[in-house]
């Protein structure tokens, strides 16, 4: 027996068999039974083929690409960065290299939700790579898990089981190999061969700014792909290229595997000054959990200067949710979103930081 339909349904189901005519000529013509579902529905299968199909064949050019990539420079070592290359006098991370990233890659890249959550403003979260996953998405449904630097994870090696990909070469220790095999040098290499069009505003049919446009994450498999497609979206991505200077001490450091060395250590005037803020910052009153999740998101630019103390010009600086940035400063924290000290911050309220911490 058939159900018994409502008003609703009786008028839902005839505008429904209209729409099935109005898709064919009026006279002539019969609609047989079920033609509509059959005709429609194979139109949806191929185009879900034709889709799996394209999905296929880019899954198998990144295949293609990475097998060819360890015929040239070998297998990739996901834990070469947990062991950095030393550092020598004549290049140095903090000196030479630091500086030009904080200048050039940290406006965009140096905070948790940094495009494609590739952190510069630390080594470590330059070695830890890239995730095309979004870390804020409006449309998420179920809770995605945490990628917090310094918390989630404690090696490159961790990092990549937890779906990160290198953005340095991880394969031979050569310098061709950190040179093509590094995501970092190829999108530097490619705003330095495909420089800003000239004019005063950039073309938008080919520079997306928008805050909701869909990220561009290769792998350095998928590279060649990208290069070809997107020829100006080298880094920094709509901006200027690097100076000279600055490009050729980039390269020479990537050529040279990103040696690195641990950071000096403080003096402790400065370790003692720095517990105080973080005291401050770490507090467990609602209204001081609230005003840290806020200066998490906001102070990784700004810089705070001890002027009190000996020594003018160091830094410390305020990141939260990461349970130990750099390890001059010895610091360790639970896993709730607490704020380190690291190398750059505000003082909240206005005040300067010799000052010390206060909150009304």
């Amino acid at each position: 027996m058939e159900p018994q339909m409502n008003t609703d349904e009786r008028g839902f189901r005839q505008e429904l068999v209209e729409s099935r005519h109005s898709l064919l000529p009026e006279e002539g013509w019969r609609v047989a039974p079920g033609w509509w579902e059959t005709n429609h529905g194979s139109r949806f299968l191929m185009r879900a083929l034709g889709a799996l199909l394209l999905l296929s064949v880019f899954a198998g050019c990144a295949v293609y690409y990475g097998l060819r990539l360890d015929d040239l420079y070998g297998p990739a070592d996901p834990a070469r960065y947990d062991r950095p290359v030393p550092a020598d006098a004549t290049l140095d991370y903090w000196r030479d290299v630091k500086p030009i990233v904080d200048n050039r890659c940290v406006v965009c890249h140096g905070c948790y939700d940094a495009p494609c959550q590739v952190n510069l403003a630390s080594y470590q979260g330059m070695t830890r790579g890239a995730n095309e996953d979004a870390v804020y998405d409006a449309a998420r449904l179920l809770a995605a898990s945490p990628t917090r630097l310094f918390v989630d994870a404690q090696s490159n090696a961790e990092w990549r089981k937890k779906g990160f990909y290198p953005v340095l070469n991880e394969r031979a220790m050569t310098p061709e190999a950190n040179r093509e095999a590094s995501v970092l040098f190829r999108l530097l290499r490619l705003k330095r061969t495909h420089p800003l069009p000239a004019g005063a505003v950039l073309p938008g049919d080919r520079f997306d700014f928008s805050i909701d446009r869909s990220q561009q994450c290769p792998a350095i498999e998928e590279m060649d792909r990208f290069e070809q497609k997107f020829p100006q979206w080298g880094m920094p991505f709509g901006l200027p290229g690097l100076t000279d200077r600055e490009y050729a001490t980039l390269t020479r450091w990537i050529e040279a595997g990103a040696p690195y060395r641990d950071p000096s250590p403080l003096p402790n005037a400065y370790l003692k000054r720095i517990a105080d803020w973080e005291r401050f910052l770490n507090g467990d009153s609602l209204k001081i959990q609230l005003m840290s999740r806020y200066v998490f998101e906001h102070w990784f630019l700004g810089s705070l200067y001890f002027d009190d103390l000996p020594g003018q010009g160091r830094l410390a600086g305020v990141i939260a949710g990461q349970a130990r940035a750099e390890q001059d400063m010895g610091a360790r924290f639970d896993q709730r979103d607490k704020t380190h000290l690291r190398e750059c911050a505000l003082a909240p309220t206005g005040r300067r930081a010799s000052e010390g911490p206060v909150i009304d």
